[in-house]
């Protein structure tokens, strides 16, 4: 399954977003792909759901 969510300054070079769609428990990759030039420099993290919790190294 591939999501497209737009993410949100938070603050200096940093950038968050929320997502509410998860509906299995498991671990799940998140891939940034593309820079403010439209250029490719992909940057990969996992979050992981148990029940409604996020975990993972993402803020």
């Amino acid at each position: 399954m591939l999501i497209e969510v737009k993410l949100e300054p938070f603050a200096d070079n940093r950038h968050q977003l929320s997502y509410a769609g998860f509906q299995q428990a498991g671990d799940y990759s998140i891939i940034q792909a593309r820079n403010q030039d439209g250029v490719a420099t992909p940057i990969q993290t996992t979050v992981s759901v148990d029940g409604n919790q996020l975990k993972g190294d993402v803020l």
